[in-house]
């Protein structure tokens, strides 16, 4: 659980930097898209006086299928197909990759029973999550605390109006109560060229989760501005690519100690679509 919970911590961050908008996406049924996710992270974690600085690197591929369309809800196919992970600790190295069968055992017992495992998400055309199906009973504790986030979908997608113009704005507030995040953040259009429109955003991301592992309870409260860029398709909502940044300071509880953390993650996510 040590060495797995940076990484929950990087993805729960990554998960902050996307939100939702009051526009429509356009899927049709078939669709399929790769979604590669780059995450690096720089941590301090001060725990009983002592600094503990954690540097990682984590990438993952995630493949999402446009599975069936009912009236305005999408459900989609979501499969983490790659993850990669190199995280420094102390001066200690870990890596793990899941192309290779000699990855650190521990690390690939957490994250059993979601590789290559395909899950269900249902979201609207405004892009509002309605339900997901859980991770199999496989997956570690915490995966299966946070498998009903669907989270993987606002990667890929942005509702966004296809009239936006250059200069237009708009404000978002989003929620994730899975994920324990809130994001209040303001995009603006600084390019509109054909049915591409670059967005910049900025704003302010909260979090506040519970993650319980064999009857002991780690609690994350942190706060921090998010600021980036996303290129989006205005006529589907699907999102060509999107650079972020959060810097958030707070504390993590557990085991009797309250360990004082600030984070800086950057982000760079790219979305194709499989022909």
């Amino acid at each position: 659980m040590k060495k797995v919970f940076p990484v929950i911590t990087a993805l729960l961050l990554t998960a902050a930097c996307i939100a939702q908008t009051s526009g429509k996406i356009s899927l049709s049924k078939g669709q399929q898209f790769i979604v590669n996710m780059d995450t690096k992270s720089h941590s301090v974690t001060n725990v009983m006086f002592q600094d503990m600085e954690t540097d990682m690197n984590v990438s993952g591929t995630y493949t999402i299928s446009v599975d069936d369309i009912s009236g305005d809800q999408y459900q989609l196919g979501i499969t983490l197909t790659k993850l990669k992970m190199k995280m420094n600790l102390m001066g200690q190295s870990m890596e793990y990759d899941s192309d290779k069968p000699d990855a650190d055992s521990s690390i690939a017992e957490e994250f059993k029973g979601i590789l290559n495992v395909p899950r269900s998400v249902f979201i609207d055309q405004s892009g509002h999550i309605i339900k997901t199906t859980s991770f199999s009973e496989e997956a570690s504790p915490i995966i299966q605390q946070l498998g009903s986030s669907g989270a993987e979908s606002r990667y890929a997608f942005l509702a966004v109006s296809p009239g936006m113009q250059e200069n237009d704005s708009f404000q978002t507030n989003y929620t994730d109560t899975s994920l324990g995040t809130a994001t209040s953040i303001k995009y603006i259009a600084t390019s509109v060229k054909g049915d591409l429109a670059t967005l910049s955003f900025k704003g302010i991301s909260k979090t506040d989760k519970t993650i319980e592992n064999f009857g002991t309870s780690f609690q994350t409260v942190s706060e921090g501005p998010v600021e980036g860029v996303t290129i989006v398709n205005l006529r589907t909502g699907v999102i060509q690519t999107t650079k972020s940044k959060i810097k958030s300071t707070g504390k993590t509880t557990g085991m009797g100690q309250e360990m004082a953390l600030t984070a800086e993650t950057t982000n760079e996510i790219t979305v194709t679509e499989s022909k």
